[in-house]
């Protein structure tokens, strides 16, 4: 995974970016303490459908998947927090790359819980009529949905979810971070900005930094996912 395209954010316009490459960079983020083994003995294999790195029914986390609501619209979401969380659960809200919160992402979502963080991805394809990404790697699935996000409306959702983990029973006070992977990194960087009262840390992983340049010499070329 080495290159210019995982190394100069300017050149990450190579076909080599695919949905592989994807799936090993964000699931490597979050990968903490003994995951991080299993994640490195994957090897080539890793970015391919395989076991969940932790699994719904693992004992040391308790899943959820809470309807979340503003003004007139209710969300699905996908949580995991600490079954027995050493004193307060500091929170994260993971933001969805394209496909949404598919298999990878809520893995991610039980690795952050069974390190010890109350974590959500709300579904920000909610009502959009969005397949599963599940086992696809066909960006073009998901176009038309993405292509409805506005971002104050991702702001809600992503409100929404901070404030389910800020009610729950435990929660640590002003502890609360949002990480999110491609298309999910520009809104997370986002929040860092326009969200600072509501989160303390922010992770970004490959988004879109500044809209409205391209950085080769104004010329707009795509970046291939697929």
């Amino acid at each position: 995974m080495n290159g210019p395209d995982l190394t100069d954010p300017t050149r990450s316009t190579s076909a080599a970016l695919k949905r592989k490459t994807f799936v090993g960079l964000g699931a490597g983020a979050a990968a903490f303490g003994g995951t991080v083994a299993g994640a490195l003995a994957a090897g080539d294999d890793f970015g391919k459908p395989h076991p969940p790195i932790v699994a719904e029914d693992d004992a040391a986390i308790a899943v959820s998947r809470p309807a979340l609501k503003h003004g007139d619209r209710t969300l699905d979401a996908y949580a995991a927090v600490p079954r027995h969380p050493v004193g307060d659960s500091p929170g994260v809200v993971v933001i969805q790359a394209i496909w949404g919160v598919d298999a990878q992402l809520r893995d991610t979502v039980r690795r952050f819980a069974k390190a010890g963080y109350a974590t959500i991805a709300p579904n920000l394809f909610a009502g959009l009529g969005a397949p599963s990404g599940d086992g696809t790697s066909d960006i073009s699935l998901f176009r038309d949905a993405a292509g409805k996000l506005a971002d104050e409306g991702v702001d809600e959702d992503v409100r929404a979810a901070a404030q389910w983990l800020h009610a729950r029973p435990g929660a640590a006070a002003g502890r609360l971070g949002t990480i999110g992977f491609c298309m999910g990194g520009s809104n997370a960087l986002r929040q860092a900005v326009d969200a600072a009262d509501l989160f303390s840390a922010v992770a970004v992983f490959y988004g879109k930094v500044r809209y409205g340049t391209t950085g080769n010499n104004g010329e707009i070329t795509p970046i291939a996912l697929a």
